[in-house]
């Protein structure tokens, strides 16, 4: 009866740290904050008059930049060689209370985003931009929206 009591113990250990393993698949990417200078916007419009809305940009170069920000003055310099800059504009309302970048393959990667919404904003804007190493050109950001 010990002998089995202690495989048993023994299997439940070994099936533990290979559900570990299975959470670990997801590696969590380092991110930096980056915030628009005095004078830059924006400039995304939503087709439609309905809300909300959400949108999401992977920019790799200054070129697609350009496309989506205005700028009064200078454009932010941002190493285009080193970085990628990931933005997600929605009219959500409220207030970002969480993210976190995962890699999920060599292609593709998952942001999740917690965002504590209040009825009576909804229609304002909210902006996530974040720095992060290099992405390929075909990598995939999958949105994971957790509206609270």
């Amino acid at each position: 009866m010990k002998n089995i009591l202690k495989l048993t113990a023994i299997l439940l250990i070994l099936a533990g740290s290979f559900a570990c393993k299975d959470d670990d698949k997801f590696n969590t990417v380092d991110t930096s904050d980056f915030v628009l200078s005095s004078g830059c916007v924006w400039s995304v419009h939503f087709t439609t008059d309905a809300i909300p809305h959400d949108a999401l940009f992977v920019i790799n170069s200054e070129e697609e930049l350009i496309e989506i920000l205005y700028c009064e003055g200078e454009i932010p310099i941002i190493d285009f060689d080193k970085y990628s800059l990931i933005v997600f504009i929605c009219d959500y309302g409220g207030k970002i209370i969480y993210n976190k970048l995962e890699q999920v393959d060599e292609y593709q990667y998952k942001w999740n985003i917690d965002i504590n919404i209040k009825e009576e904003t909804l229609g304002s804007r909210l902006n996530l931009s974040v720095l992060v190493p290099k992405l390929r050109t075909d990598t995939e950001v999958i949105l994971n929206i957790n509206k609270i």
